[in-house]
Order: structure tokens, then C-alpha cells, then sequence
């Protein structure tokens, strides 16, 4: 039988590789000859290490592990690497060996990722490392012995002159003096791993600031002075939790001018000034989302994220579930006019909004209602007849001066029939439009199918 993938040019055949993980490569090195050639001549394909050692019992696969990376070091020759690594919470005979593997080609790494408890990890970042640019640390304490936090080597920021973004879990510095980082422009860690330094001075180029967790608090070593400021208006990004923006009141002003700033309330604590501060402008869009990753502390978290679309500045707060939000924004919510929400989102919104006392408070002065439809509008209107659907129906009747109902499409729907439309303004925003109607629905990237004179009762136009 005539083999046609030996008519593909390379290139071609290169760009299907492209697309495969290193198992389904090495199947592919099986084919025959020409791709074995190809698979294995290619030095990328292999430059990604992704290890999992095992406990003790699982030595056979800790060996294989260790084998075939190797044997990925060896073919990817002098391409940058990245390398990640998982570890159990008990050692393995060969971690000593694959942590040797590691150090010896740490001058290639380019991204380094370990979630471990070993006490060899401390001799790879004695090792120069001059283009690592993401680091990744997460330190897994040993069950019966061993240190409960990871104390990175004073030493290693000289190591990595090219690091840009460091990733710290459960790691400490140490009695030694904090070195600086000079190129750094994204930190995540904890709260503790900050404090009693003066950021400003470790972290002169950061432009990404994630102090993780909703107990931890970072209080400044030094006052805030005009170096400080200078500081906090190069940063793009922050996130902290509530106790932090406590501690940094005297501040606010100069928070303000960030463009993203992240909260995560605390339960225990009242609306801080800088919370109240962060929410300024008029004509703000507030959205509901479900937390991607939930805050550290906060389980099944949810998230408000604010818009102002003057200043082109967001503010996110991260929530916990049985949290009533809205009380502790209660001043600003005169000033949220639209509402946005996905379908798949309309039940978590609706709940958040019917457990506040300041529900009708917020809705009155909503001007806008935006849907994104990552699911048919069918969906949002399946319960209406049953006791959830009767308590929406009661929050959405406070709208009294909606006017504007703004569909936006997606992969998942770009066609919304005309009758669903009508099914959720009649369910919904009957007792609303009866009297005032809304003055028109916009779409972006959707199209309504159907006769839109059903929509003329509802809508002025369309």
C-alpha cells in the first residue's frame, strides 16, 4: 500500500507535530523511518519536561520518569526548556538524582514550575539560571519531617538575571536580608512573604502585585512616601485582601489611579475607606462573575467586577457565596447603571441580588440589562413558574428605569430566536415595560430569528 504522508513536505509534516503532545509524537516516531527522523531531529518537540514522582512503592514508574526525562533533555539540545515538576508529600530514591538532572540544565530553563517538599530543591537555584523567566514555587511539606515553609537561597535573584514573574506558595525568606529583584514585574505570594519589606526598593520594576489569601495582611516596614507613590502608579494590577487595603488607607488616593485593583472582602470586616474610594465615577457597569479561581480562604467564591468606562479603570471584588455584597457597596450602588451577566451566571446574579436589603436600592437606578449569551436565553426563563423564578420576577420588577436590554452572542449561541427574546421580557420585564416600555434591544455578534413584530409590545425599537 503506497504510504501517502511520504508525498507531505516537511514543513507540513512539521506543523502536525505541532499539534501533539510528546506521547502521540513518540507514536508517531513509530510510523516509520521519515517520521521517526522527524520527530526525533526536531530539538523542541522535546523541551518540555512535565515530571510526577511517586511515592516509594511506585519506584518502577519514579525510574521511567526520571528515563525519559532524560532522554527529553538530551534530544531538545540547546533549545530553551521548560520544565515542570510534581511531587508527593514522601520522598522518592530518585529525587536526588532528578533534582542533579535539573540543576545541571538550568542554564537552559526558561520556565520552571515544582510543587515539592524535597530538601534537595535549595541546590537549583544555586545554579545560574540567566534566561529563566517565570518561576513557580509551591512548597509541599513533608508529612513527618522537614520545614513547613521553602527559604529561597539569598543569592538566587543574581542567578536569574531574566526573571520576569515569580509565583511563591508556602515559601519564606528566611533570617537573611530580602534580595532585591530587579527585572521582576509580576509577584505572587502571600502576605507574609512581604512583610516588614519595603517593596518599593526589592521590587523597583513591578508591575503585577498578588498578595494571595483573605487573612494574610502586609503592613509597609516604611511610611508612605513619595517614593511609595511613585511605586504604586507604575503598578497595572493589585490584589489584596481586605485586611491589606485596611493597613494601606492612608493611600487611597494614589490606589485610586491603578488601573485593576482586586479585593478580597473579608466577612469579619466593615466597608473600608478604600473600597469606597476604589468605586468612584459615575455611569459604572457592575458584572457578576463566578470567581475563576476562587480566593484562597473563600469557598465557592464569587466576584463583582466594577467598570468605569470615563477613566477606563476596573475594580474586582472577590466574595464569599453567603456574603450580602451589596450591603457592604451600599454608597456606590446610586451609581451603577448597567448590569451585565451570562446566562449560565443568571442564577448565582439573581441569588446574590434577592439575599440583599439592598436590592431595590441597587436596581432602581439600572438603565441597562447586558446578556451575554454563552448559552441560549431559553435557559435563564426554564424555571420561571416555579419558586426561584417567582423570587426573580420580584427583583427584576424593581427595574423601574430600565430602558435598554443588550444581547451579545457567542460561539455557543449566534442565533437567538425572536420568540425566547419575547418568552424573557414577558417573564421577566412584563410588569416593567407594561407601562414604560424598554426603548430598544441591541445585539452584538447574535442574530434574532424570527418576526420581530412579536417584540413591538415590549420594545420601541429593535
Amino acid at each position: 500500500m503506497d504510504d501517502y504522508t511520504r508525498r507531505l513536505p516537511a514543513e507540513l509534516c512539521f506543523d502536525i507535530l505541532d499539534h501533539l503532545g510528546l506521547a502521540d509524537i513518540i507514536r508517531m516516531s513509530l510510523l516509520c523511518c521519515r517520521w521517526r527522523l522527524l520527530a526525533f531531529d526536531h530539538p523542541t518537540y522535546w523541551a518540555s519536561v512535565s515530571v510526577v514522582l511517586r511515592p516509594r512503592h511506585e519506584e518502577a514508574a519514579n525510574a521511567s520518569a526520571l528515563a525519559l526525562a532524560t532522554a527529553q533533555l538530551e534530544r531538545s539540545s540547546r533549545s530553551p526548556i521548560a520544565v515542570k515538576i510534581h511531587e508527593c508529600r514522601r520522598s522518592s530514591r530518585v529525587e536526588r538524582a532528578f533534582y542533579r538532572l535539573i540543576k545541571t540544565n538550568m542554564h537552559r530553563v526558561k520556565f520552571l514550575y515544582i510543587a515539592s517538599g524535597s530538601l534537595f530543591l535549595t541546590d537549583i537555584f544555586l545554579a545560574d539560571a540567566p534566561i529563566l523567566e517565570e518561576l513557580r514555587v509551591s512548597w509541599r511539606a513533608r508529612r513527618f519531617d522537614g520545614p513547613q515553609y521553602f527559604n529561597l537561597p539569598s543569592a538566587f535573584p543574581e542567578t536569574a538575571p531574566q526573571l520576569r514573574v515569580l509565583r511563591l506558595k508556602h515559601v519564606g525568606r528566611g533570617t537573611a536580608s530580602c534580595p532585591i529583584f530587579t527585572g521582576l514585574n509580576t509577584l505572587v505570594t502571600s502576605p507574609d512573604y512581604c512583610d516588614d519589606l519595603c517593596l518599593p526598593v526589592v521590587f523597583p520594576q513591578l508591575r503585577t502585585l498578588i498578595l494571595d489569601g483573605c487573612l494574610g495582611s502586609y503592613t509597609p516596614a516604611t511610611p508612605l512616601d513619595a517614593r511609595w507613590e511613585r511605586w504604586i502608579m507604575q503598578l497595572d494590577r493589585v490584589s489584596a485582601s481586605q485586611y491589606t487595603t485596611a493597613a494601606l488607607e492612608s493611600a487611597i488616593p494614589v490606589f485610586s489611579s491603578i488601573r485593576r485593583v482586586e479585593v478580597i472582602v473579608n466577612p469579619f470586616i466593615g466597608t473600608d475607606p478604600m473600597i469606597s474610594a476604589l468605586l468612584a465615577g459615575r455611569g459604572l457597569r457592575a458584572q457578576f462573575r463566578a470567581a475563576v479561581r476562587p480566593a484562597p480562604g473563600l469557598h465557592d467564591s464569587e466576584e463583582v467586577h466594577f467598570f468605569d468606562p470615563s477613566s477606563g479603570r476596573t475594580r474586582v471584588l472577590k466574595y464569599g457565596r453567603d456574603m450580602d455584597i451589596l450591603h457592604r457597596i451600599r454608597s456606590c450602588l446610586p451609581r451603577v447603571t448597567t448590569l451585565e451577566f451570562s446566562v449560565s451566571t443568571w442564577t448565582d446574579v439573581t441569588r446574590t441580588v434577592r439575599r440583599s436589603y439592598e436590592r431595590k436600592h441597587f436596581l432602581s437606578h439600572l438603565t441597562a440589562l447586558v446578556i451575554f449569551l454563552d448559552k441560549p436565553l431559553e435557559s435563564a426563563w426554564a424555571r420561571m413558574d416555579d419558586s426561584h423564578g417567582k423570587q426573580v420576577k420580584l427583583i427584576i420588577f424593581a427595574c423601574a428605569n430600565l430602558r435598554v436590554l443588550h444581547l451579545v452572542g457567542s460561539d455557543a449561541c449566534r442565533v437567538q430566536p425572536i420568540h425566547a427574546v419575547a418568552q424573557f421580557i414577558r417573564g421577566y420585564l412584563s410588569e416593567v415595560t407594561e407601562d414604560n416600555r424598554l426603548s430598544y434591544i441591541e445585539t452584538q455578534d447574535v442574530e434574532l430569528d424570527g418576526n420581530v413584530e412579536e417584540l413591538r409590545q415590549y420594545v420601541t425599537s429593535v
